[in-house]
């Protein structure tokens, strides 16, 4: 078994050999014969129990040592440490320079005194105690931020403060998050911008107006006149929405958002035509149904009824098929080759029409007279 021991600036080496003579030992030590002879084995250096507490040992009193010089040089070094610390606050021991030293800034007046030397101000343009300058920026020189205000100041230039949406000491600004303020409408898109107000809104919302920031409801009514004359319009936030078209009238409701949805989707209301509706518009059966915009009256019995609206209409007494009236005492007759019906009196067989009427020749009685059978 081998063990290391650092000492100081050299590493010792110990070497354990167990379970062996002493004899061997020395031999794989390098050790003369005679040295061998002058050592009187012991059966505690022999034994494997007493080779161990003797090893145990040697390694206590080893790291004993150890610790008893790491404490000395601890305290070594603090008083290191309290020396130096003293010695240069000592006064006596300073070395002071001379101006022929030349420990002034290049161009600052140097002056030797009982204490060394002083120097004088930094040179125009520059800022220090003399023995160091620096070169002072002005605001001719443009060091701050694009559009920052910038003040002259003694030891050099003040900058104001960043550009709104900017953050900053005035020389570096960089872009906030203004969108995280909110200062959109809402539902508009916010974009963070490096110039000034350090953002942008999108377009306004559909049936909005506006910059973005701010948005204000579109009157689609009153702008484009989307509904019918008759009916209402309804102004939304956003869109529009018309009335039911009025009695009389059929269409569909409209609805919708923006400027360029009510001008391109209007609303129609087309008359209804009552008359139209397999009933007669609900006038009585055999009348006349006039229709008009929006509404319809019944008037008078067509050709060849009689009657009202209130008693109905019923056929004109004497009234052939296709039209033709007849006397009261006349029949209607189709007579072989003509298209129309004529009339003839039931008493003396004579044939007329009312709309060319002619007296025959051979009748006597009963009697005829102004397209009418006279008994």
């Amino acid at each position: 078994m081998e063990v290391f021991f650092q000492e100081r600036d050299r590493k010792v080496k110990v070497q354990v050999i167990r379970n062996s003579s002493l004899q061997r030992a020395l031999e794989e030590a390098n050790c003369p014969p005679a040295d061998a002879q002058a050592i009187q084995p012991t059966a505690e250096f022999y034994g494997i129990n007493g080779e161990t507490d003797h090893l145990l040992q040697s390694l206590a009193e080893l790291t004993s040592v150890l610790k008893e010089m790491r404490r000395y040089m601890d305290m070594q070094t603090r008083e290191t440490k309290l020396l130096r610390d003293t010695l240069e606050r000592c006064d006596m021991c300073r070395t002071h320079k001379h101006c022929r030293d030349s420990p002034c800034f290049p161009g600052v007046q140097c002056a030797d005194t009982s204490d060394g030397f002083r120097c004088g101000p930094c040179p125009r343009g520059h800022t220090g105690d003399g023995v160091s300058c620096k070169q002072v920026i002005t605001c001719n020189d443009r060091p701050c931020f694009n559009g920052v205000r910038c003040y002259d100041v003694e030891n050099g230039y003040r900058c104001g403060p960043c550009p709104p949406g900017f953050t900053g000491n005035g020389v570096t600004c960089k872009p906030a998050n203004r969108c995280a303020e909110n200062p959109c409408w809402s539902g508009v898109q916010c974009v963070n911008t490096e110039t000034s107000p350090g953002y942008i809104c999108g377009p306004c919302p559909p049936g909005f107006s506006g910059n973005g920031t701010v948005c204000e409801d579109i009157d689609e009514c009153a702008l484009a006149r989307p509904c019918h004359p008759q009916t209402t319009c309804l102004n939304i936030a956003p869109g529009f929405r018309c009335g039911q078209c009025p009695p009389g009238y059929t269409g569909r409701d409209v609805q919708g958002v923006g400027l360029e949805y009510a001008r391109s989707v209007r609303q129609l209301c087309l008359d209804i035509n009552e008359c139209d509706n397999g009933q007669n518009g609900g006038c009585v059966e055999n009348s006349q149904c006039i229709n008009a915009m929006g509404s319809f009256k019944c008037g008078e019995c067509i050709e060849g009824f009689v009657g009202n609206q209130t008693h109905g209409c019923h056929p004109h007494p004497g009234m052939c098929p296709d039209g033709t009236i007849c006397d009261g005492n006349a029949e209607c007759e189709l007579r072989r080759g003509l298209s129309r019906y004529q009339c003839r009196c039931l008493h003396i067989g004579v044939y007329y029409n009312k709309s060319s009427f002619q007296m025959p020749r051979l009748i006597s009685s009963p009697r005829l007279k102004s397209g009418e059978c006279v008994g």
